[in-house]
């Protein structure tokens, strides 16, 4: 994933030219997407059916890794809840939010491959899988 959303690419240019403070969020939410959410990362989170973002941590307990080159994955797996009692469809984008509900979209980007997820199905990402990068 390598997109910063508009409101992120606004927090780091006010931060950096307009003297305008930037606090890094303690925990990254991690939000699924059924389509592009766009650089808004607003547009077709899944919803409902016991779905929910999942938390991980930053900072100095961080979950996630430097692996060079500009890129940092998770540490630990990511794990959502089993859609019940129906599916999500298809998981085709991931976003990285400051809020469990609401709140900033930071990060947005395109799965490497899509993801049927069917009712009682888990989605997860294991250790490594979610790269964030510059490009």
């Amino acid at each position: 994933m390598s997109a910063f959303t508009n409101d992120m690419e606004s927090l780091i240019l006010n931060h950096i030219f307009l003297n305008t403070d930037f606090t890094r969020p303690g925990t990254i939410y991690v939000a699924l997407h059924d389509a592009d959410p766009t650089d808004a990362g607003t547009v077709s989170e899944i919803s409902g059916n016991a779905y929910a973002r999942q938390p991980v941590v930053t900072g100095a307990s961080s979950e996630w890794n430097e692996v060079g080159g500009g890129t940092v994955d998770n540490s630990g797996t990511i794990e959502f809840p089993a859609a019940t009692p129906s599916d999500w469809g298809t998981i085709t984008h991931v976003s990285l939010w400051n809020a469990v509900s609401g709140g900033t979209a930071l990060f947005q980007g395109v799965l490497s491959s899509s993801k049927i997820i069917a009712a009682s199905d888990i989605f997860r990402f294991d250790a490594g899988d979610l790269d964030i990068y510059f490009d």
